[in-house]
């Protein structure tokens, strides 16, 4: 029997399972390594199967949590055949999820004894380069906590490095786990989830560092425990020079919004702490201001943690803007964005800035005169005033670093003073880019 009709009988087997435990009839939806999904035609039911090997944690139950709002999931069942920790039971009581405790039989490959082999002594990185992850590790919790002590925890029998960050009360707040082997497999992220687990308070932050390679499954596996994946070689430039660059994007930023008309909020500001908590801190970096006309309404600056800005980082932006009601959005790039991240970035009418845009406030320059954009009452008057119509007045594109800093948008007029005398109107127009 081939591989393809093993996994194929094995996934007949679990539907047969199911059926026989709820008393109604599911079908399979998805089939991945760590769990297999089943749902009814309708996905009234829905069934999420764990691997019958391990037991689910709270973070996988936080994450059927999420699917089940986001595909406004009626009824949900998770079955483990090892059962489910307290903190598990405990995430998803009152919710719409149910547990159920099945037997479920080992994969095929799973159940195969298989030939003992001779172990081999798993290869090491380098003194020199666990020294500079270890580097990396704390300046990285240092500079986004500020004030903690950093711990190093040296545990070379299992493999690795645990650099951990507590406050003042020594609660855990944040920790890296740092591999001294050169890859991260799938074994190394269920480890690291077990120890999250054993705490008994989440952290901020949670990660794990390699020098080199990480297979596809563990990042697969590390996304559903929510545990990001940092790989010194995408890390890129040092921790100094990211931090001045971050510096001088927020500096840019607070003068960009001032222009467009809002306040930048305090980070002690509790929005950052009531809104924010339950996004991960390794998605970046956020400025908050508020309309001064329109108290309540806000606008939301990112700038992201990678410094080439993808497709997922502009989704997880737009669900943040969406699922807190935030009025406006913009994202900052440390380098630049992909060409899909800057089509889902115009799909969702979010505003994005790459490095090479000024960060300062360009009115200031000597060349470049003031720019207005008008009030819907101001276009009125002006168009009657003149009478023509918005066709007819000089175009400016939407992409004009002067229109970028006022968040402008197609259709708008804008106001340019050069001096008393000077004074010129045209009409924002859409880039050339075209998405389709």
């Amino acid at each position: 029997m081939s591989k393809s009709e093993q996994d194929q009988e094995y996934r007949e087997k679990i539907k047969e399972i199911i059926n026989n435990e709820l008393g109604k009839e599911v079908d399979v939806l998805v089939a991945k390594p760590s769990y297999t999904d089943l749902a009814n035609e309708d996905k009234s039911i829905y069934v999420r199967v764990f691997h019958p090997s391990r037991r689910p944690s709270k973070r996988e139950m936080d994450f059927v949590i999420s699917l089940a709002k986001r595909q406004n999931l009626e009824k949900v069942y998770v079955a483990s055949a090892k059962g489910f920790s307290e903190s598990a039971l405990q995430t998803i009581k009152g919710t719409n999820i149910e547990a159920l405790s099945v037997e479920i039989p080992l994969p095929p490959e799973s159940a195969i004894e298989q030939p003992e082999k001779s172990k081999k002594a798993k290869k090491r990185i380098s003194k020199t380069n666990e020294s500079t992850l270890i580097k990396r590790a704390k300046s990285i919790l240092e500079e986004y906590f500020k004030k903690v002590v950093v711990e190093v925890k040296k545990e070379d029998t299992k493999g690795y490095i645990d650099v951990e960050a507590r406050d003042q009360e020594n609660h855990l707040v944040g920790i890296i786990r740092i591999a001294l082997s050169p890859s991260i497999g799938v074994r190394d992220v269920r480890t690291f989830n077990e120890y999250l687990e054993s705490q008994t308070e989440p952290t901020t932050i949670a990660a794990l560092l390699t020098l080199g390679k990480v297979s596809p499954n563990a990042r697969a596996e590390a996304q559903e425990y929510e545990i990001e994946i940092l790989s010194q070689a995408e890390l890129g430039e040092d921790t100094v020079t990211q931090t001045k660059l971050k510096e001088r994007l927020l500096s840019g930023a607070k003068q960009m919004v001032r222009r467009m008309g809002y306040n930048p909020l305090p980070l002690s500001h509790e929005i950052y702490r009531e809104q924010l908590k339950t996004y991960s801190s390794t998605l970046g970096d956020f400025l908050i201001a508020e309309d001064e006309k329109k108290p309540g309404n806000y606008i939301v600056v990112l700038i992201p943690a990678e410094e080439i800005v993808r497709v997922i980082t502009v989704r997880e932006f737009k669900k943040l803007l969406d699922d807190n009601n935030f009025d406006k959005g913009m994202i900052i790039a440390r380098k630049k964005f992909t060409y899909t991240a800057v089509r889902e970035a115009s799909l969702n009418d979010l505003q994005i800035l790459e490095k090479s845009h000024p960060v300062f406030d360009i009115y200031k320059h000597e060349l470049v005169p003031l720019h207005e954009i008008l009030t819907p009452e101001e276009e009125r008057e002006l168009l009657e005033k003149y009478a023509t119509t918005k066709d007819m007045l000089p175009k400016i594109k939407i992409d004009d670093p002067a229109i970028k800093v006022l968040g402008g948008k197609p259709g708008q007029i804008v106001r340019i003073i050069r001096d008393e005398d000077d004074v010129t109107y045209r009409v924002i127009i859409p880039s050339q880019r075209i998405f389709i």
